[in-house]
């Protein structure tokens, strides 16, 4: 796709890196320094929003070393988190944490970081609804885990359906 043409209404990072952008400006300090990835789905962009804010009011020194989707859930890593590691198997997502000397005195924090984590499953990786009505539901599209509600799934398979070149 062309940089000038409008992102595809199924794209469901279409508006990522600007989304980033405001949170980096917002909170310099907690994303400075290197990072290997900053991306998450536009429709959960309120949760990690909120927990950038958490830890500014409650100043928690956080720096973000990822931020992302992975098995359709959000994933928030910080410098002196837990180590984790994820395991996908028949559909069932396993999450195993070791936590070190920093993580234990950050625990307030990084229990808003699992409570967002937890929220991003019952919410549209889309549009960001988590009203019951829409059936929220974790879904696999073109061998890719997302959560969505059941309108945006129409969408989100219409863009996996796309070539590469298309999108």
């Amino acid at each position: 796709m062309s940089q000038h043409a409008p992102p595809h209404a199924g794209d469901v990072y279409a508006h990522s890196e600007q989304n980033h952008a405001k949170l980096a400006a917002r909170y310099p300090d907690q994303f400075s320094g290197e990072n290997i990835g900053l991306s998450w789905p536009d429709g959960w962009h309120r949760i990690v929003a909120n927990v950038c804010a958490y830890a500014h009011e409650h100043q928690f020194p956080v720096q973000w070393h990822q931020i992302k989707e992975k098995f359709g859930c959000l994933r928030m890593y910080y410098r002196g988190g837990p180590l984790r590691m994820e395991i996908e198997r028949f559909g069932q997502v396993s999450s195993v944490e070791v936590k070190g000397k920093r993580a234990r005195v950050m625990a307030g924090f990084h229990d808003q970081v699992q409570a967002a984590e937890s929220k991003s499953l019952k919410t549209c990786c889309r549009c960001g609804t988590s009203d019951a009505a829409s059936a929220v539901s974790r879904r696999p599209f073109n061998g890719w885990w997302l959560t969505s509600c059941d309108a945006c799934a129409v969408v989100i398979q219409a863009y996996c359906d796309l070539s590469p070149r298309q999108r």
